[in-house]
């Protein structure tokens, strides 16, 4: 058996829990509930984008500590969620501030306000997706929108 050597360049992996999604709702199958109720079905998903390099590597000579330039002085964010459906509608919007749930609401009614029939849409598992005021706001919604 060959031996390995790690390095701090590379990166180990290990096995990751992942919790199965629960796609089905009622009595019957996910993707039958939404063709019965009509549903436009769509995955979404958040992310951040910014201006600083995220690399932690350098190279200095023995004895010397390493430097990493960077240009600019100010570090900005932007985030972003996004959704896409099968037949590849999209939609998303950037975000300036941090997400939260209202930023998250905000989408949503964008999204059902753009969509002609019912929205599926699937989530992970963050936070602000369980958040009390997404809930409510969901819940008052139920014939546009339900959340997976």
């Amino acid at each position: 058996m060959k031996e390995r050597i790690h390095s701090p360049q590379q990166i180990t992996t290990g096995r990751l829990k992942a919790e199965p999604i629960q796609l089905v709702s009622g009595n019957g199958h996910f993707w039958l509930c939404a063709w019965r109720e009509g549903a436009e079905i769509h995955w979404g998903d958040e992310t951040a984008l910014v201006n600083t390099d995220v690399r932690a590597r350098s190279y200095a000579p023995g004895g010397k500590t390493p430097v990493v330039h960077t240009v600019g002085g100010t570090r900005h964010k932007l985030s972003m969620i996004a959704t896409v459906a099968p037949q590849g509608k999209a939609r998303w919007m950037i975000i300036e501030d941090a997400f939260d749930a209202d930023k998250l609401i905000e989408f949503l009614a964008a999204l059902i306000k753009d969509a002609d029939r019912k929205v599926f849409l699937i989530l992970d598992n963050l936070r602000v997706h369980h958040s009390r005021p997404v809930k409510a706001w969901v819940a008052d919604r139920i014939d546009q929108i339900k959340l997976f």
